[in-house]
């Protein structure tokens, strides 16, 4: 059936056009009967009006879609008076069966033959009354029986319409019964099927247990809002249990299911997936064992990281650790180690980060991929590998820190689980911009686009935006940067995002350096300096004192830079802020200080002397070193 073409002829001119296309494709599926009288009843009634420019949708279009015009009702309720009596029966049952149904599943209702239910259905279909003929059907308990469905969902609308209320629920009960002894171990195949007919068999305790189910199929196939809308069902199911203690139980894992696919769909610091949490925390404290309070716990602490606030996170971080290593689980250990290593990595303690961070990598397995993602909405080890391989290249250990970067792209390739992909690339676009590979960076980032636009993944919209201001800063169009840096943050801003948030500080001040305004660059350095402060996120404070001697052309700062590289142990920072200073120097006239820093500095690393920073003290040093003492000092770091 043309749509648009119809639509042309009917309207002329139409805005909304394409959207009115997909609702009438919906409701119609090609019918041209269906069609013509549904867009009828939506000119009568005022869901499609004409307009000086032609026609358009009114408000009462979306209200008029979900109904039946009244006049196709009655074609089809005149069809089905010409049925014989057990026919519309059989349909009837058949409706509540579902759009698709077995001959088993009516017999077991209407208590005749599946033979005979087989037989009767065969007619219809074969006569286009109402049914059309689909491929048999086997169940695991051995049972194969054939299978119809409706010509079209309107069919089933109306024939679903004429059954009573009562009658309606205790047909659904005894379906959902027969379903269930025939899948037998194997219901949680057809969760969803079974939520349904207990959701609408009124059945509580059923149709919660069966909504959990189904929403952990869907997040499997990375459906988050399917899951969503399963849960959020199953949260007014709970409401009609009687036990209290019962329907506790209950909200709890219904909102510790709820929270991952939050996480996802709105972002790891929406509101919504921390107030998932703390429900789930609530109710945890009233009947929650150790495993699902240390869940709660992991989920609040991902999500205070991702808002900067790392002081509650690692308190909570803390907690999770003393509670997993009490139960001695291993995935619960790799868990809190995870959280642990983020957190400190961020507030600038990279050495105790990288413990805890090949602490998890030594408990991770990739046959814990499923409950991970199940749990958490992404897999942890990649999370570590990738986490890592940052905090390795702060230390000093760009090769390493490369190897680690590689592992995570596996992994997360391996698994084919596009949010865990996104973190990964993301953290592999930061060792290649560290590294100075700026192409590589650039392919990622198109990578880390099309899986976030892709999936509709919030998160990581927002975080390309930035990377491609990083890359543009990088790539000599600082103009474009700036804009592309600032649209980002104020974007993560509304995301209530923090994490991070000084990295991102420091590329914007560089860039206006760069076009000449280094007033405004010092602006941004306090404005950072003030998220050290109160969030205490030390991770690239070095490298802030760094920017600001820069901009300011004083030793005091990247002295300052130095120092605080050196506590850390960060030694590319250091290696960066020498380099700094070392210039500064030049122009001072300290050429022999200069020549003694650098030396000090570059004579402690033993690999990644193919990375930007590591050439550019090399080349720093090459004037003060005759030739035959750069062959040999170059021949000494490669042997290294």
């Amino acid at each position: 059936m043309n749509y648009p073409g119809y639509l042309a002829q009917r309207f002329g001119n139409l805005s909304q056009r394409a959207q009115l296309t997909r609702a009438l494709h919906w409701r119609t599926t090609g019918n041209p009967l269906f069609l013509s009288t549904l867009v009828d009843e939506l000119v009568h009634q005022g869901g499609v009006h004409a307009t000086a420019n032609g026609w358009a949708l009114t408000d009462a279009a979306d209200a008029l879609m979900t109904g039946l015009p009244e006049n196709l009702r009655q074609l089809l309720e005149q069809q089905l008076t010409q049925l014989d009596r057990h026919d519309r029966q059989l349909l009837e049952v058949a409706s509540v069966a579902g759009i698709d149904f077995t001959a088993a599943t009516v017999a077991a209702v209407t208590k005749d033959s599946e033979t005979e239910v087989e037989a009767r259905c065969a007619t219809l279909a074969r006569q286009r009354q109402f049914l059309q003929e689909r491929e048999a059907t086997a169940w695991p308990d051995g049972t194969v029986s054939a299978c119809y469905g409706f010509i079209h969902a309107l069919y089933q609308e109306v024939l679903y319409d004429r059954v009573t209320a009562s009658q309606r629920i205790r047909w659904h009960r005894e379906i959902a019964a027969h379903l269930e002894a025939a899948y037998g171990q194997q219901t949680h195949e057809i969760a969803a099927e079974l939520a349904m007919h207990f959701v609408r068999g009124r059945e509580g305790r059923r149709s919660v247990t069966y909504l959990i189910q189904a929403a952990g199929n869907a997040r499997r196939r990375q459906a988050h809002q399917e899951a969503i809308k399963h849960l959020m069902t199953a949260l007014e199911a709970t409401a009609d249990l009687p036990d209290e203690s019962e329907r506790t139980a209950y909200e709890r894992d219904v909102y510790l299911a709820l929270a991952p696919s939050l996480r996802v769909m709105k972002g790891p610091a929406s509101r919504e997936t921390e107030q998932a949490y703390l429900q789930a925390q609530s109710l945890c404290q009233q009947t929650g064992d150790t495993a699902q309070r240390l869940t709660m716990l992991e989920g609040l602490c991902s999500c205070y990281v991702v808002r900067g606030e790392y002081l509650k996170a690692r308190e909570m971080g803390v907690e999770a650790l003393h509670l997993a290593q009490g139960e001695e689980e291993p995935m619960r250990l790799l868990e809190a180690h995870r959280s642990l290593g983020t957190i400190l990595m961020f507030m600038g303690e990279p050495g105790v980060a990288l413990t805890h961070l090949e602490a998890g990598i030594a408990l991770y397995h990739p046959r814990q991929h499923p409950e991970l993602v199940l749990l958490h909405g992404l897999d942890l080890g990649v999370i570590c590998w990738s986490t890592s391989a940052l905090v390795l290249w702060t230390l000093g250990y760009a090769e390493q820190a490369r190897r680690h970067m590689d592992k995570a792209m596996g992994l997360a390739q391996e698994h084919v689980h596009p949010y865990s992909s996104a973190f990964a690339l993301c953290r592999a676009i930061d060792i290649h911009l560290l590294r100075g590979e700026i192409v590589q960076a650039q392919d990622k980032l198109k990578s880390v686009r099309h899986l976030a636009e892709t999936h509709h993944f919030p998160f990581w919209i927002v975080r390309a935006k930035l990377y491609q201001g990083q890359v543009e800063v990088a790539t000599g169009q600082p103009e474009q940067g700036i804009t592309r840096l600032r649209q980002g943050l104020e974007a993560q801003e509304t995301q209530g995002v923090g994490i991070g948030r000084t990295p991102w500080l420091a590329t914007l001040a560089g860039a206006y350096g760069q076009i000449g305004q280094p007033d405004t660059g010092l602006e941004i350095i306090e404005a950072a300096f003030a998220v050290v402060q109160s969030k205490g996120e030390h991770f690239q404070e070095a490298e802030l004192y760094r920017l600001k001697g820069e901009l300011l052309s004083d030793e005091a700062p990247l002295q300052r830079a130095l120092t605080i590289a050196r506590q850390q142990q960060a030694k590319s920072l250091e290696l960066k802020a020498a380099i700094s200073l070392g210039r500064l120097w030049q122009q001072q006239g300290k050429r022999r200080e200069a020549h003694a820093l650098m030396t000090q500095v570059y004579g402690w690393f033993t690999e990644g002397f193919d990375t930007a920073a590591l050439q550019e003290a090399r080349t720093f040093l090459s004037p003060y070193t005759p030739s035959s003492s750069s062959t040999t000092l170059e021949s000494n770091k490669n042997a290294s």
